[in-house]
């Protein structure tokens, strides 16, 4: 679909090869399950239109890009078309092979999420680590209890089940209430209640990657090695090769 970027008619193409699609074929081989990453970047292009990656990390934690789409609107919407697009191309080319990921794996964007779970609603969602970790150091700039706090999220993380993290962040948010409040009604709220809550070690099974979006040192190398940081027009950067 590629309109002219209003919001009656959203800019959207995606581009993918078929050496990308045959990844999917040997994804039945591959000894732990499969995460299904999604991730945006930006400033690569004079519309300000991000650019959404599609790949899937093997038991190796290696990464394999899918599809590299341009939008112009970060919405569940477009994103899902994104996703379906894929969907169906896979099984136009590949009909003898079954694309059902176990894990779907985001940054904090409700949209990607909501589509990537519209499209595949048997996969369990994951939240990137990463970034869990940078918002919160964010939150605690200029908090002289930080280091400590941030021992306590790595503890987090590690826990290996649902009781063994409750127990311990329960003494954990005791003794942030004391001196930072702000901060532990905060986490809280955003990464023990809120939307992007799976993002311990329990839960992905051993061999899934589970501490960052693999997109993310992809979308860097794009930005440093092959746009070397500048903005080009669509039509330029659609024919450039990225795939």
């Amino acid at each position: 679909m590629v309109g002219d970027g209003s919001d009656a008619h959203p800019f959207c193409i995606s581009m993918t090869s078929t050496a990308m699609l045959n990844t999917v074929s040997k994804l039945h081989s591959w000894v732990a399950p499969w995460v299904l990453h999604m991730d945006c970047t930006f400033k690569l292009n004079d519309n300000e239109f991000p650019l959404v990656i599609l790949g899937v990390t093997d038991g190796a934690q290696q990464l394999h890009v899918l599809s590299i789409s341009i939008v112009s609107h970060r919405t569940t919407e477009v994103y899902q078309r994104v996703v379906q697009g894929l969907k169906d191309l896979v099984s136009k080319v590949l009909p003898q092979v079954t694309f059902v990921p176990a894990y779907v794996m985001t940054d904090a964007e409700l949209a990607e999420r909501r589509a990537l779970l519209s499209v595949f609603p048997e996969a369990q969602p994951l939240m990137c680590y990463f970034h869990v970790k940078k918002a919160c150091e964010d939150k605690l700039r200029g908090n002289a209890e930080k280091e400590l706090i941030l021992q306590d999220l790595t503890d987090l993380h590690s826990t290996l089940s649902q009781g063994e993290f409750e127990t311990k962040f329960q003494t954990m948010f005791r003794r942030w209430f004391v001196g930072s409040s702000d901060f532990a009604l905060y986490f809280y709220h955003q990464w023990v209640q809120g939307d992007f809550r799976e993002w311990q070690i329990f839960r992905s099974a051993p061999g899934v990657a589970s501490t960052n979006n693999a997109v993310e040192s992809l979308n860097a190398n794009i930005k440093k090695y092959f746009t070397c940081r500048k903005r080009f027009k669509l039509g330029k950067l659609c024919c450039m090769g990225l795939v």
